[in-house]
């Protein structure tokens, strides 16, 4: 969207230069630094616009960000209650790592898993785990 402005204040940078040199009373070349005046001032408010809509997602996003979680629902893993949901939170910390943040039905080993992704970055062994997890509670 700004390449688009700026390309857009060039044709106009442009267009003045072009009525600039083809003028010759100082009416019209009051009534071209007029437009010129304008068109940099419409310009610097779409500018301003712009940057503060942008500054505007940035906080949105980094808001967002840490406050952003993944919630994992397993279900046939009862037996007896396929529809059943076994689920969790994860979400990223400070520190880029994984946290677990709650589990429904609560998980002992869930510390664990999560200290085992840290430092092996594989998040497959993860959720296998914890899916195991879940049925051994059915199971115990």
């Amino acid at each position: 969207m700004v390449e688009d402005e700026l390309a857009l204040f060039d044709k106009s940078i442009n267009e003045f230069w072009n009525k600039f040199k083809s003028t010759d009373t100082s009416c019209q070349m009051a009534g071209l630094r007029d437009t010129y005046k304008d068109s940099i001032k419409a310009f610097a408010e779409k500018l301003s616009v712009k940057l503060k809509e942008e500054e505007r997602m940035v906080e949105m996003f980094l808001e967002y960000q840490n406050r952003e979680k993944l919630q994992f629902i397993f279900t046939n893993i009862d037996p007896k209650n396929p529809e059943s949901p076994f689920m969790f939170s994860l979400h990223l910390n400070e520190a880029r790592d994984y946290e677990v943040s709650d589990s429904a039905p609560h998980l002992e080993g869930l510390a664990e898993f999560q200290e085992n992704v840290r430092k092996t970055n594989n998040f497959s062994a993860f959720l296998a785990n914890v899916r195991k997890a879940f049925t051994a509670t059915v199971y115990n």
